[in-house]
């Protein structure tokens, strides 16, 4: 039995109105089936995440025509081995320049969505 390599999300197609997908832990390989689960159920939308690391995913992605909509950055690690010294605190609004920065480096790597050629539905 092959693995499914994604799963409509309900919570998503009721918040948006459109058929949503979500698929995790994509690597390149797994685009052309991806791309045949999103024809075959009508997907509108598909939030793919791949492993930051993973530049060749991120470019199968993108090379199969979807657009690059957000990237989500997680940290892992123990906050409790870092000294005091280490400046670790809560984001305060003058770290948003940064961040943004930071975000715009990474671009390529992250969580893809797209819907090409479709405009957004209007809210009523």
């Amino acid at each position: 039995m092959e693995a499914q390599v994604a799963s409509l999300s309900p919570l998503d197609s009721e918040r948006f109105g459109i058929v949503v997908a979500r698929a995790d832990g994509v690597s390149a390989a797994a685009v052309p089936a991806l791309l045949s689960f999103a024809r075959e159920h009508e997907v509108e939308m598909l939030i793919a995440r791949c492993d930051g690391a993973d530049q060749a995913a991120a470019r199968a992605l993108a090379d199969a025509g979807l657009t690059l909509l957000e990237t989500q950055i997680t940290y892992r690690g123990s906050l409790g081995l870092q000294s005091r010294d280490a400046g670790i605190r809560a984001g305060v609004a003058d770290d948003a320049l940064a961040v943004a920065e930071l975000a715009r480096r990474y671009t390529s790597t992250g969580r893809c969505a797209a819907s090409p050629g479709k405009p957004p539905k209007p809210s009523t």
